[in-house]
């Protein structure tokens, strides 16, 4: 496994602290980690990194589209912008 920076390692443990897959916590901190640098190119606007997170759940891991969902991936981008102002 590559080696992430700090910003890297924050970006993965948001999601593996998401989840959305479902996936064991030995299995999902490695499974997120593919997304971290599409998320960390979108993290200059709140709309860029929305239309990241939708295409990562609807697309890349065929997530049904859910109310749920969509309060998760505000939440989830809540945090990530959040994080990088620290």
């Amino acid at each position: 496994m590559v080696s992430m920076n700090n910003l890297d390692e924050k970006i993965n443990r948001i999601l593996v602290q998401w989840n959305p897959l479902d996936v064991p916590f030995s299995i999902s901190i490695h499974e997120y980690d593919g997304y971290v640098p599409l998320i960390k190119s979108n993290l200059r606007s709140k709309k860029d990194l929305i239309y990241c997170l939708n295409r990562i759940a609807y697309e890349e891991m065929e997530l049904e589209p859910s109310e749920v969902l969509e309060d998760e991936i505000e939440r989830i981008c809540s945090e990530l912008l959040d994080m990088e102002r620290e």
